[in-house]
């Protein structure tokens, strides 16, 4: 799952985001990317829905003991 998240954070470039209010258009089109992902228990085709913070990928914290 975590590659899954990974993928969606890195789906849209870094330029993709225009922003321009005088023509109304706010992300270049060719510059998100699907992640097609399909595994056992879901699929995200993606891209996420929002652009990647200013600050990269989040903190992903993983169990490492079993109970």
């Amino acid at each position: 799952m975590a590659d899954v998240v990974a993928r969606l954070w890195d789906s849209w470039e870094d330029d993709a985001e225009i922003r321009d209010t005088a023509t109304g258009r706010f992300v270049d089109r060719d510059k998100p990317h699907y992640v097609d992902f399909e595994g056992a228990h879901f699929t995200v085709r993606g891209p996420a829905i929002v652009p990647r913070p200013p600050q990269g990928h989040p903190v992903v914290a993983v169990a490492t003991t079993d109970r």
